[in-house]
């Protein structure tokens, strides 16, 4: 399935062509327009909770293709479809990654460069470098404007005992000049856990002409590139508060790794790079696909990318990246660790301050949904991933001892988060 745009702005129309083996030709399906859309684009990881989006992406696409349960879907999007995760919509009442075996594509034309021992391989050896825990200050401090992440830490440690052969990167050795050390050489599993960002191009000029911030934006403004989009978006390593506010002396040693620096490097050698940080899958988009993190590592030479398309939840996040490295240990195809590892998170029942903070976000806003829906009939109604707490619903009264049992994860807000890249 290749989702296609035609025309721009509000009325650009999208298709989906569908071919399966054995047809002569790909059958073209409407999706509908940009505006269509606009809503749920608007509403972000609660676009996810409306089975009314996932029917319009899928529905009649799935029909045309005559899809039964359990079949492999390999599908590339376009326009607002790179940044949205489709297949963890729920269509026609079910999980579309529990339904199907999904795999997002950069292009269907990966199909046939790929031999079918190749796809099924899985390299589950090899070396892995892990970044995480860094110290995003001056002079190897934690600084004061990026707050320092301990649970990245412990994620590398929980992943590094995984893999005893495996190289860590902590503390004030997480700088740029260690992630250059790897280009030509770089290992087989790249797996870097810190701040991401994304900077659209309105809000880039603003940031330009704050001296406080975006330095590195100034100079990518200033450069003779006439396209800075690829130095908008990036992570931020060791002392990457120098480079953000654009006093380093050397701009590629300023601790802040943009896209474009990274397109710059060899990474040919990593088969698999997990960036386990906050929108590492965003970036403008552009006739050609996402001009962003997953362009400049597929550029480095990296094959399959996992990245995330908003701001995640450190508890959710570290317990899906363990879990993902342990399904990739025991064999399983990319695809499935992931899955299973989604799995994991949304049934997960703790109890822990996080979790307990993920419980009263999710009620307060399904009751806030309940008291708007209570004056427009004509509203979607998303669905109650509260469901399952014990049949409280969403804006539980539930006792202490109950609320022990809770599912804290149920929402795709906590599961959804991360895509994962032509992973055949």
């Amino acid at each position: 399935m290749e989702f296609a745009k035609a025309g721009k702005g509000d009325d650009a129309q999208f298709v989906a062509l569908v071919l399966r083996k054995g047809w002569s030709a790909p059958k073209c399906v409407s999706i509908g327009k940009q505006k269509d859309y606009q809503e749920y684009i608007e509403k972000r990881f609660r676009a996810y909770e409306y089975e009314e989006l996932g029917n319009a992406v899928w529905h009649d696409v799935l029909a045309a293709a005559g899809a039964k349960d359990g079949e492999v879907i390999y599908f590339s999007p376009d326009g607002f479809l790179y940044q949205m995760g489709i297949e963890y919509l729920t269509a026609d009442g079910k999980l579309m990654n529990d339904t199907y075996q999904m795999y997002r594509l950069s292009s269907t034309r990966l199909l046939c460069q790929k031999t079918k021992d190749e796809r099924q391989k899985t390299k589950d050896e090899g070396s892995m470098t892990l970044f995480g825990g860094l110290l995003y200050g001056r002079d190897n401090t934690r600084g004061e404007m990026f707050k320092y992440l301990p649970a990245t830490l412990k994620e590398v440690e929980n992943i590094s005992a995984l893999y005893p052969g495996a190289k860590t990167v902590t503390g004030a050795e997480g700088t740029e000049d260690a992630f250059y050390a790897m280009s030509g050489q770089s290992p087989t599993q790249l797996h870097i856990a810190t701040h991401g960002f994304y900077i659209h191009g309105d809000k880039a000029q603003q940031m330009a002409s704050n001296t406080r911030s975006a330095g590195f934006i100034q100079i990518g403004a200033n450069s003779e590139i006439a396209d800075n989009s690829m130095s908008r978006t990036g992570l931020l390593l060791c002392g990457a508060e120098v480079g953000w506010t654009g006093k380093a002396s050397v701009q590629h040693q300023d601790g802040v790794l943009t896209a474009r620096e990274i397109m710059l490097t060899d990474l040919h050698t990593t088969e698999l790079a997990v960036l386990s940080a906050c929108q590492t899958g965003m970036g403008d988009i552009e006739a050609d696909g996402v001009a962003g993190l997953q362009r400049g590592l597929k550029m480095a030479g990296v094959q399959t990318m996992m990245m995330s398309l908003w701001d995640v939840n450190d508890e959710a996040t570290g317990m899906l990246m363990s879990a993902f490295y342990e399904g990739i240990l025991q064999g399983k195809p990319k695809h499935q660790a992931l899955r299973d590892a989604q799995e994991r998170v949304r049934t997960f029942k703790g109890n822990s301050a996080q979790a307990q903070r993920a419980i009263a976000e999710e009620e307060e806003y399904m009751t806030e949904v309940e008291e708007e829906l209570a004056g427009n009939t004509r509203s979607a109604r998303p669905l109650k991933f509260l469901r399952q707490n014990g049949g409280q619903g969403a804006a539980s009264t539930a006792s202490e001892e109950s609320a022990k049992e809770k599912i804290p994860y149920a929402a795709p807000r906590y599961w959804a988060a991360f895509i994962l890249l032509d992973a055949l």
